[in-house]
Formats: structure tokens, sequence, C-alpha cells
């Protein structure tokens, strides 16, 4: 629990955590092992479409768009395109 040793996380974050484990035997060699883990606190995104509409005319004005949604970091999705009509393309 990070709260207990006053650690804070924030949207974004890349959190690196490593163990090292050893032992200390009286007749043996040391027995050693290495865990690590990464952890990436998401962000919370909206669904937004920017710029939206989309004018794929190649006049280099809204010709390309960049689409978010919740979890997008983590999951995939599925986009369906509309056009000025209100039909899916």
């Amino acid at each position: 629990m990070p709260e207990v040793h006053n650690l804070t996380f924030v949207a974004g974050d890349t959190v690196f955590v490593g163990i090292d484990v050893y032992d200390s035997p009286d007749r043996c060699d040391v027995n050693t092992a290495h865990f690590s883990w990464i952890f990436f606190i998401e962000p919370e995104i909206g669904c937004a479409a920017i710029p939206n509409p989309i004018t794929a005319d190649f006049n280099e004005i809204n010709d390309q768009t960049i689409f978010t949604y919740p979890n997008m970091m983590s999951e995939e999705a599925t986009v369906i395109l509309f056009n000025s009509r209100n039909v899916e393309v």
C-alpha cells in the first residue's frame, strides 16, 4: 500500500517495483531471486475526435484526426465513421 509510506501516484505515472530476495545459509551458496513489475497509472480519458468533423480532401485542413476513449492505453476499440449525412462509411 503506497499510502502507508506517503507515496502518491498521479494519472500518467509509470511505477517500477523491484524486489531482491536472498538468504544467508550456513553451509551452501546464497540463494537469490529478483522480481520486477512495471505499473502504468492510466489517466481518465473521455471520448473525443479532434478535429470533428474530418474533411479528408487532402487540402491539409482537418485531413487527420485523433480519437480518444476511456482506457485507450490498455484496451482496444472499434472506430465507426459516419459521413455528413450520418451514414456509416
